[in-house]
């Protein structure tokens, strides 16, 4: 069964580490660079992000430092909660808020609000970075794009095994300019 298309050549397979270069972090390093960040105060946004790393800071510090009420930054802090690992983070919340469970002093309510506020803060810093990411680095990608299509024409596919940021942005740039059509799933 063909399904029209020529045969694909090259099938280019991404995953994590893919937009390293561009200088976006792993999932490791993600949740100890948010603590670092202090955006400007005139920065889009800025007055959310400071409130949701706010919530997310007292539910790491109750849940995994044990120290809800010290208003700390100290680097070794910062250090302590940048070794979190957003997985472990991630299954802890969605496990009791799945099953309806609170994580004491935490109502299944303000999990669902921790939740949402990690969300933020990672859409936020990741839109930040992005925003910001050189014209040098944006054009690694380009010119790797460019490359598939000299050396392969239509012929070569992408499967990203995660959403990549950079990546995926110079992908669906490119084919905004060009009129051409991308299919997700």
């Amino acid at each position: 069964m063909t399904s029209g298309r020529a045969e694909v050549k090259v099938a280019i397979v991404t995953g994590a580490g893919f937009s390293l270069p561009a200088g976006i972090p792993t999932q490791r390093e993600l949740l100890y660079q948010i603590e670092r960040f202090e955006p400007d105060i005139f920065q889009p946004g800025y007055l959310k992000f400071v409130q949701a790393k706010r919530v997310v800071n007292r539910f790491l510090r109750t849940i995994f430092l044990r120290d809800p009420d010290k208003d700390e930054r100290s680097e070794q802090v910062v250090q302590k909660l940048g070794n979190l690992q957003l997985e472990d983070i991630y299954s802890i919340l969605d496990r009791a808020i799945s099953k309806g469970d609170v994580l004491p002093p935490f109502s299944e309510t303000e999990l669902v609000n921790v939740r949402d506020a990690l969300d933020r803060c990672i859409m936020y810093y990741l839109n930040y970075l992005e925003t910001n990411l050189s014209p040098e680095k944006q054009r690694l990608y380009e010119r790797l794009y460019h490359k598939l299509l000299t050396d392969y024409g239509n012929d070569w596919i992408v499967i990203s095994t995660n959403w990549d940021t950079v990546w995926d942005e110079v992908i669906l740039s490119i084919c905004r300019q060009n009129n051409l059509v991308v299919f997700g799933k």
